[in-house]
């Protein structure tokens, strides 16, 4: 499965189309760094640590690996330093802030003191406050926005780039869930084992009961 292939079951997935900055981020090859040695560029060691306990109670480690055990704080961090926007990375980065405050009225602690089961408390929280938020949309110079990169990339082969892009800064929920689900299943172990994977597969089955299958395949 390519990554044009995994975004489009991504999208499918989360119920939507996927932000410019995390289709540009994907097709471009954005990924997890490696653990060793890795220091957060936009995020604190303590929001990435907050970060990755929000996106495992998301899609938590059961039979198999979980997206806190995908290094999908960096997969994150990457996107918030590379491929957001200004205005989405201040945004995200804000409401990542708010949801800790949100923890400590709920709980007493922020969220790295949480349960598992506060965690999931708290996300229904933070589903209930997306569910009822309003939604700003920001006009972003693509010149000045692309200048904050590391360096000039095609988003998509063979496509422009256009001069002014309209951002929509989505409430922080829907955002940690796009980016936990692309992160996690754009990953190695998301991809092969999550998914069922066969990197060569033999006949085709149009229509296949699900219970027979066990889970969805990655190809």
């Amino acid at each position: 499965m390519n990554r044009r292939e995994a975004l489009t079951r991504i999208a499918f997935l989360t119920g939507g189309a996927l932000s410019f900055s995390t289709v540009a981020g994907v097709m471009s090859g954005c990924q997890a760094p490696d653990a060793d040695g890795w220091t957060p560029e936009t995020l604190s060691a303590d929001a990435a640590e907050r970060l990755r306990l929000l996106a495992d109670t998301i899609i938590p480690t059961t039979d198999t690996p979980g997206a806190g055990d995908v290094g999908i704080e960096r997969f994150i961090d990457q996107m918030l330093t590379y491929w957001m926007v200004p205005d989405e990375r201040a945004h995200f980065v804000e409401r990542l802030e708010e949801a800790n405050a949100m923890a400590r009225s709920s709980f007493g602690h922020g969220i790295r003191g949480l349960t598992s089961e506060e965690r999931n408390t708290l996300m229904q929280q933070l589903v209930d406050a997306a569910d009822g938020a309003s939604r700003e949309t920001v006009t972003v110079e693509m010149s000045a926005a692309w200048a904050t990169y590391s360096e000039p990339v095609d988003v998509v082969d063979g496509t422009r780039q256009p001069p002014q892009l309209e951002v929509t800064l989505v409430p922080f929920f829907y955002k940690l869930k796009e980016l936990t689900m692309v992160g996690y299943y754009t990953s190695e172990p998301g991809a092969t084992e999550e998914l069922q994977y066969i990197h060569v597969p033999g006949r085709y089955d149009g229509c296949e009961p699900l219970e027979e299958i066990g889970r969805t395949w990655a190809v």
